[in-house]
């Protein structure tokens, strides 16, 4: 049996091959691990534009989403954005597209007013509007593919700093011998 320590020493002791697994089980786990995240994260998918998507009145009148305070995660509307949806298409909101004349837009809005003030302004009942939803791709599979490359450099310069202090508190040297 050798008296000078060296990796040959440590891997007959028990204790170093079972950490010699738990540290390999490490590495893997590591990696599978960065390779789910990643791929969740970075993964490419549609994304709802509430910038240029919008709202198309029956009338043929589309307003904006942004320029009338909708602001939507996906094509799927609450109940309160539903009623206030209703109330715009019925009411007459303001169509970022139109080429009207002040007069022609707020004479409309001055009725409207009126309404509300007698409590005559109304939700209708039935769906007066559709959803015209857009969506961009967000995240792509280079990105990916660069991520994991890091990811992979990262782990493993980790794990060897890992290994070299072991090695050093263990045997005394930062690179032992191994015989």
């Amino acid at each position: 049996m050798h008296t000078d320590k060296t990796i040959e020493y440590l891997n007959q002791k028990p204790w170093y091959r079972l950490l010699k697994v738990v540290y390999i089980f490490t590495c893997i786990g590591l990696v599978v691990m960065s390779v789910f995240l990643i791929t969740e994260e970075e993964r490419p998918y549609d994304f709802f534009d509430n910038n240029n998507s919008y709202i198309l009145c029956e009338d043929g009148r589309k307003l904006g989403l942004d320029e009338n305070n909708i602001y939507l995660s996906d094509s799927f509307v609450l109940s309160f954005q539903d009623e206030s949806i209703k109330k715009m298409c019925a009411n007459n909101a303001i169509d970022p597209d139109s080429k009207k004349s002040l007069d022609e837009i707020f004479s409309p809005r001055m009725e409207r007013l009126k309404k509300i003030v007698d409590g005559s302004d109304y939700v209708p009942a039935e769906k007066n509007y559709k959803i015209v939803p857009v969506y961009e791709m967000r995240g792509s599979w280079v990105l990916v593919f660069g991520y994991y490359l890091l990811a992979i450099v990262i782990i493993t310069l980790a794990l060897e700093i890992f290994k070299r202090i072991f090695y050093y508190i263990v045997l005394g040297k930062i690179f032992p011998k191994k015989f």
